[in-house]
């Protein structure tokens, strides 16, 4: 069984998806890249899955994660020097966690601890003194979900994260830095175990993802949702293209870029976008590695696509996408 409680809970089911303690700087690597646009980069120092993502001044941040159990290594990218730094890690080891920067905090919330079980912890990391300190805990502990913010508030989904559950307790709730106070908010109308997400134009999405049935094998569901903060609703919008799970989401221009993942039986290189604005996806070029249980994340006007688990286990890849090519 995966260590938080998801290997081997679907028959013939295939999953997708840092623990260096030494502050260091690691060598580029040329980039080579390739037909369909993307570009592979440096590789993180720490091969794993079940990462969070963070901007924070220019910088990517992977933070915690799997290999296979749960990690408190947080590393940053800079671009323009294609290099990878070690950071401090996380207070204690999260796998499955949510992550967003507020006025150049990166917070990181809820996840899977060390023993598989969820979380209720937010930490927040001050990049100027690389260190963290604990907020407020959220009211009900989770992970395996999606966050995103909007109006300097943090807002996560999160499940059970169980096989038995198979999105179980969701709970969607509201961090407020100015308070150090959470509020628990409507629930969504599907369930979305392992989803893609992020926030975008005021409203915070939801796409893909398990959902409850009693069929575990049928249960991989294509429903889209958006919630809108003023009225507390959620709203039903296009369905998504491609039938997956255990895939990433980052907001690039406004856009919804869902990468890669898996379908219950294999893992996806998909990378379908989603326009707010005219409600409508479109699936474009697949990233070279497919793989599940990956990180994604949006800077200098590029999708990064970060470590996550391939057939032959968990990976340090980063491939880059650049729109338009």
């Amino acid at each position: 069984m995966h260590n938080m409680g998801m290997r081997l809970a679907l028959a013939g089911l295939v999953l997708a998806l840092i623990g260096c303690s030494d502050r260091a700087m690691l060598e580029p690597m040329e980039a080579t890249v390739t037909p369909t646009g993307w570009t592979a980069r440096a590789p993180m120092p720490t091969a794993r899955g079940s990462l969070a993502t963070a901007v924070v001044n220019g910088v990517l941040y992977a933070v915690g994660g799997e290999a296979p159990s749960a990690l408190a290594t947080v590393e940053a990218y800079t671009p323009g020097n294609d290099r990878w730094t070690v950071k401090a890690p996380l207070p204690a080891a999260r796998a499955h966690l949510n992550a967003g920067v507020i006025g150049n905090v990166l917070y990181a919330a809820g996840g899977l601890d060390a023993s598989g079980q969820p979380s209720a912890t937010l930490f927040a990391y001050d990049a100027s003194t690389d260190s963290w300190t604990s907020k407020a805990s959220m009211p009900t502990a989770g992970g395996c979900g999606a966050s995103g913010v909007i109006d300097d508030r943090l807002y996560v989904f999160t499940t059970e994260c169980s096989e038995s559950g198979l999105g179980a307790d969701p709970a969607f709730q509201r961090y407020d830095p100015r308070t150090d106070s959470w509020t628990t908010l409507t629930l969504p109308t599907w369930g979305h175990f392992l989803p893609a997400g992020g926030a975008s134009g005021g409203k915070f999405y939801l796409a893909g993802g398990l959902f409850e049935t009693s069929d575990p094998i049928g249960n991989i569901g294509q429903n889209v949702e958006a919630y809108d903060p003023a009225t507390d609703t959620w709203t039903t919008r296009a369905q998504a293209p491609s039938v997956r799970y255990q895939d990433a989401g980052a907001v690039l221009k406004g856009l919804l870029y869902v990468v890669g993942g898996g379908t219950g039986t294999e893992f996806q290189a998909i990378l379908d976008v989603y326009n707010p604005r005219t409600n409508a996806w479109r699936t474009l070029n697949n990233m070279p590695t497919a793989r599940g249980f990956l990180g994604a994340g949006s800077l200098g006007g590029k999708l990064y696509a970060l470590g996550g688990e391939t057939d032959d286990g968990f990976v340090a890849t980063n491939e880059v996408y650049t729109p338009g090519q």
